[in-house]
């Protein structure tokens, strides 16, 4: 059995001191641009100790993990972990689904969080709710805005958002890094709309 908590090799009483203690080595270790330099590809390997990351970091999502380890018998759902499994995941894809498909109003979503809203384009299966999360999060100018949104490129989100997030991305000064993480996402991205998008970046 392969939890999160194996994946970042801790206890499944770590605090979030440890979490994030384990995160920050094994994302410096397995980083894209690691193995890239080595002729290895960690994508796969950087999106598990991501996701688990998200999860085990957030108390509320932690705790409806660790209620899922408990009920389930055979929780051998992780065994063959990839990215498609996790946003299948029923019981965090059915909390989520409650919570961020529902109506919602512009007031409601200023008041969230980079977090909340990334959780929103992830989880949601409404596009206007999860384009208007992308907007809202670049409208907030925060330092790594364009960075989070780039890592949800390495994710199975909808092809239209990501799209839309390139197409946005696009409108912002492309940095040295911005440009080079496009570059990675375009060498392994398999859809051809999402790597012409990704190509005119460049252009």
């Amino acid at each position: 059995m392969k939890t999160y908590y194996d994946i970042l090799g801790i206890s499944n009483e770590a605090n979030v001191k440890e979490i994030k203690r384990a995160f920050r080595e094994l994302a410096k270790r397995f980083h894209p641009d690691v193995g890239k330099q080595k002729g290895k590809d960690y994508s796969k390997i950087f999106e598990e100790i991501t996701v688990a990351y998200s999860i085990l970091s957030d108390e509320e999502k932690r705790k409806i993990y660790d209620e899922s380890l408990k009920k389930t018998q055979k929780p051998n759902f992780l065994a063959n972990f990839n990215f498609k499994e996790i946003f299948n995941l029923k019981i965090v894809e059915d909390f989520f689904r409650k919570k961020v498909s529902s109506n919602y109003n512009d007031k409601d979503f200023e008041n969230l969080s980079i977090q909340e809203l990334i959780d929103r384009i992830i989880f949601s299966r409404n596009i206007y709710v999860q384009k208007y999360a992308v907007t809202l999060i670049l409208a907030k100018k925060k330092l790594y805005a364009v960075r989070d949104l780039l890592r949800l490129l390495y994710s199975n989100i909808n092809e239209e958002v990501k799209l839309f997030i390139i197409e946005e991305i696009k409108r912002k000064r492309l940095t040295k890094k911005v440009k080079e993480v496009l570059k990675e996402i375009y060498e392994i991205e398999k859809n051809p709309s999402v790597r012409e998008a990704i190509y005119c970046c460049f252009e």
